[in-house]
């Protein structure tokens, strides 16, 4: 897989609809969408088909993303410029704050939006 991505990507849109196994998703999730390489390049969306399985047998497994979308929540501060953004961005520790523009839930997909720029 990731000779195929470094001869094609990044890619500007990655649908997984190959596994339906909660542990899998997320493995490939953590893979594709944060190595901007590899993956997905900034200014994509990451989408995931299927999820109604992950609600089967009483509940939701899909907690990560749940906690992605609380994750990319900038703890405590206050973004008054585009330019504080950018140096926010550039000097967090967390690759959600940093990356993850979107968490989008609908019904049997979820839609992650990665942010379009990052100042180094």
């Amino acid at each position: 897989l990731d000779a195929m991505l470094t001869a094609n990507g990044p890619f500007d849109i990655i649908v997984d609809d190959a596994s339906h196994a909660d542990k899998e998703i997320v493995s490939a999730f953590e893979h594709l969408f944060f190595d901007e390489h590899l993956g997905l390049a900034p200014g994509g969306v990451y989408i995931v088909l299927d999820t109604q399985a992950s609600y089967r047998d009483g509940g939701t497994r899909l907690s990560h993303f749940k906690q992605l979308a609380d994750d990319m929540q900038w703890s405590g501060t206050t973004i008054v410029s585009l330019e504080q953004l950018e140096l926010f961005v550039a000097h967090t520790g967390s690759r959600a704050e940093a990356w993850v523009e979107a968490v989008e839930f609908h019904r049997g997909l979820i839609l992650v939006r990665k942010r379009g720029t990052r100042t180094p």
